[in-house]
Order: C-alpha cells, then sequence, then structure tokens
C-alpha cells in the first residue's frame, strides 16, 4: 500500500509540473495598436513609405546620361562641324573586348548626319563603348 501512495505522489507531482511548465511558455500575448489613439501615426507612416519609395536608385537617368556622353564625344571628334545631328540610336551590351579586364561593355551606335566645313553633307556612323557600370568611356570612333 504504501508503494501506490508514493507511486500516486509522485504521478501527481508529475502531472503538476508538467502542466506548469508548458502554462509558463504559452505565445506571449499579441496587442493591436488602434491608430486612433495616435493621430499623426498614419501621416508619419506615409511619410517614411514616401522616403523609402523616392530613395530607391533610378537607373533610367543614367542611360540617359550616356546618351549624352556619348554625343559629346562624337562631336568633339568631328570637330569644326555645322548642323550636328544624330538619327539613329542603338545601345548594345558586348560579350567579348579585345581587353580581357572588361566583360559586358555597353556599346552606342550612332548615325550622325552633319555638315562639313566646305558644307557638304556627311552621313557617318559612330560607337562609343562605355565600362560596364556605364560611367567612363573606353573609346569612340567614327567610320563610314
Amino acid at each position: 500500500m504504501r508503494r501506490i501512495s508514493f507511486i500516486r505522489i509522485a504521478v501527481c507531482i508529475f502531472s503538476f509540473t508538467y502542466k506548469h511548465k508548458f502554462k509558463t511558455q504559452t505565445a506571449p500575448e499579441v496587442r493591436v495598436i488602434n491608430l486612433q489613439h495616435f493621430p499623426f501615426m498614419k501621416y508619419i507612416l506615409l511619410f517614411l513609405f514616401t522616403i523609402i519609395i523616392f530613395s530607391c536608385e533610378n537607373h533610367s537617368f543614367d542611360s540617359d546620361k550616356r546618351q549624352l556622353t556619348a554625343k559629346n564625344e562624337i562631336r568633339e571628334k568631328l570637330g569644326n562641324i555645322q548642323s550636328f545631328n544624330i538619327t539613329d540610336f542603338k545601345e548594345d551590351t558586348l560579350q567579348e573586348w579585345p581587353d580581357t579586364a572588361f566583360k559586358n561593355l555597353i556599346r552606342y551606335s550612332l548615325n550622325v548626319v552633319y555638315k562639313d566645313s566646305t558644307g557638304a553633307l556627311q552621313n557617318k556612323k559612330a560607337f562609343v563603348v562605355f565600362t560596364p557600370d556605364g560611367k567612363s568611356v573606353i573609346s569612340s570612333e567614327i567610320s563610314n
């Protein structure tokens, strides 16, 4: 009889600690913030959202900047000209280049129409090669 009572006591103690253990490990209470208590909170959240959106980089301006740089590079190479006009503009990525230090270079192809110093109308094709980040000109050439 004594053995049964000790077993019952041990089972009772074990079940009490087992239940108590899981009661203390329950999930914490989740509270929802009511924005009505903070009248300016929605404006602050809107302000933070617009800062995050407008702080992202915009790469479309980089392309425009490269186009202007390519145009200026070719215009400088032509020297003393009149009525300079670009009729066609194309952007390509070069997979191979003689210099092995660069990969995936950006090449701009331009069809240029201009009047030379004698007044004759010239139609030429020009190429400008940029580094992969598009910030520096590697080479530029004009061909017939």
